[in-house]
């Protein structure tokens, strides 16, 4: 309740986003949704940071659905995302957890971004 009062009140008079939007948006959660389970199902030691670097990618691959919904930067968000869990695949010996954080970053760096974007147009 208290995201959509904030919500509310950040998009004031905004409008609201064309009928496509939410519906390129149900299939980027539906993606999300099919993704999230395949590594469930695949990898079964759900404590293991191939499991969590893996989950990663899965929120990068529906930030790029959503490319069409929210814009370049949405797919750009995605493919950083990507691209960081992807280097903590690659380089085990560094603590997974650094790779969340740097995700971490990434997400509420873009979010900033696109809502300054949103005003300053």
């Amino acid at each position: 309740m208290a995201v959509l009062s904030a919500t509310k009140i950040i998009f004031a008079g905004l409008g609201s986003p064309p009928i496509y939007h939410w519906i390129i948006m149900a299939v980027g959660f539906g993606v999300e949704i099919v993704l999230v389970n395949y590594v469930v199902f695949k990898i079964k030691d759900h404590n293991s940071p191939e499991f969590w670097l893996w989950m990663l990618i899965v929120v990068g691959a529906h930030f790029l659905v959503f490319t069409f919904s929210h814009g370049p930067l949405a797919g750009l968000l995605g493919l950083v995302c990507i691209i960081n869990a992807a280097i903590g695949l690659r380089f085990e010996d560094i603590n997974y957890r650094v790779f969340w954080v740097i995700d971490g970053f990434l997400k509420i760096g873009f979010g900033t971004w696109m809502l300054f974007l949103t005003y300053n147009h």
